[in-house]
């Protein structure tokens, strides 16, 4: 009984730890994805974001973890250490399937975090192929141990990473980030970020209604047969977003 009463207890200390960083709304979406699978059912609003790497870059001016922390590019050999945080060995060998790369950062050798980039086409949320561009990437999952969150990771891997991608030819990265997720909309302000346009839907198996760049649609797609699109049905040259109105729905 005791190791059911450790697990109860863990849950409900992270159900109040979410209600008082996060809202009660992000805490519901949460409790929601954990309990039903996405591909059964899912609702969202999710926000459309594009950064400039070079001015994201030079924005980064003094922005950096402390000096203990470092960053390395993944290896196949990182296949079961980045299956910590939410995802599995097969979702990790997806990626590397994909030719995705994780940002990968340590401490005293010990794995505290990673964020992965892709330079090929992406489906995410189990339904939604962005195309992308040659000069773009796409930002994908990103994880930080609770006890290193607020320590400037993100900023780090940009520091790493960001060169590197702009020696390659790369101008912009691209990356959803839920609209209840306050916290990553508000730490990933920076310049050279904007908020370009948002994504409702309501996911039933392989039934889809959605919104995108302000128009309905309805359809039939999963991960094997996504709906595909690029960020081009956005207003890429219009003002970015206020975060204000990102969750305005």
């Amino acid at each position: 009984m005791r190791p059911r009463y450790e697990k109860l207890s863990s849950i409900i200390e992270g159900a109040v730890r979410s209600f008082n960083t996060a809202g009660p709304l992000r805490t519901l979406q949460r409790a929601v994805e954990r309990t039903i699978p996405q591909h059964i059912f899912s609702i969202n609003l999710i926000v459309a974001i594009e950064d400039s790497i070079a001015e994201v870059y030079e924005g980064l001016g003094d922005r950096v973890p402390d000096s203990c922390y470092r960053q390395r590019w993944s290896t196949e050999a990182d296949v079961e250490a980045l299956s910590w945080g939410g995802q599995t060995s097969a979702q990790v060998r997806a990626y590397f399937d994909a030719h995705a790369r994780a940002v990968i950062t340590t401490l005293d050798d010990e794995m505290v975090g990673y964020a992965w980039l892709m330079t090929e086409d992406w489906t995410s949320h189990e339904w939604l192929r962005v195309n992308l561009a040659a000069d773009e990437v796409w930002g994908g999952y990103i994880q930080t141990a609770p006890a290193h969150r607020g320590k400037r990771l993100l900023a780090g891997v940009r520091k790493f990473a960001y060169p590197k991608l702009i020696a390659e030819g790369y101008e912009r990265v691209l990356v959803f980030v839920d609209a209840l997720n306050r916290s990553s909309l508000r730490g990933g302000l920076s310049p050279g970020r904007r908020y370009v346009g948002r994504i409702f839907y309501v996911r039933v198996l392989k039934f889809v209604i959605y919104r995108i760049g302000g128009k309905w649609g309805a359809g039939f797609w999963n991960r094997r047969r996504p709906y595909k699109f690029s960020f081009d049905v956005f207003d890429r040259d219009g003002p970015s977003w206020s975060p204000s109105a990102l969750s305005s729905e």
